[in-house]
């Protein structure tokens, strides 16, 4: 169930405190990271194409603004993503590092769940938030729209360039950029 668009709360992209909301915690719907409450039927499937490998997939249908999963991996510092990327994850084809917040990120390469797996797009049906979850920032991947049975899930990256790192496109959307890391 999605919250109350007129909580205060979820305006500001802030979870309720357990104990603290006034609809009562039975009925609070602004939960949601806390309790893990994500969309039912997400699949982990290989993508069969080429240069794309695995993806996420919905077996059932998914209406938009549900929680669809969390991003979840090691929070680790800027610089110590840096110097991972740089030195110990150099040999590896794919590694999974999203920013989070006062000089964090979410480096998912080597611990994570299967948010990891979410493909880009430039025409995404999906998107991440960040949110305040009891003091703590937490990213939620939320559906913009309905997503359809068999349909892939996916995000823009809206990946940074480091050092003029760029790599090819393969959404394959009309609107596709034609590369990830331009600027």
């Amino acid at each position: 169930k999605k919250p109350d668009s007129h909580c205060a709360n979820v305006a500001t992209c802030v979870e309720c405190t357990p104990g603290h909301c006034p609809l009562g915690d039975d009925k609070c719907c602004n939960m949601r990271l806390q309790r893990r409450q994500y969309a039912q039927g997400l699949r982990l499937k290989d993508t069969k194409l080429p240069d794309k490998g695995w993806g996420v997939y919905a077996s059932r249908a998914v209406e938009a603004g549900m929680l669809l999963t969390e991003y979840v991996g090691e929070v680790v510092s800027e610089r110590c993503a840096a110097h991972r990327l740089r030195d110990e994850y150099q040999s590896e084809a794919h590694h999974y590092i999203m920013s989070l917040a006062d000089g964090c990120v979410v480096d998912a390469t080597r611990a994570a769940n299967t948010a990891r797996f979410i493909n880009h797009s430039c025409d995404p049906n999906a998107e991440t938030q960040k949110w305040n979850v009891g003091g703590e920032t937490r990213i939620g991947i939320f559906a913009l729209r309905e997503i359809l049975p068999g349909e892939e899930v996916t995000y823009d990256y809206r990946m940074q360039s480091f050092g003029g790192w760029q790599q090819m496109c393969r959404c394959g959307a009309r609107n596709c950029r034609g590369w990830l890391g331009a600027s």
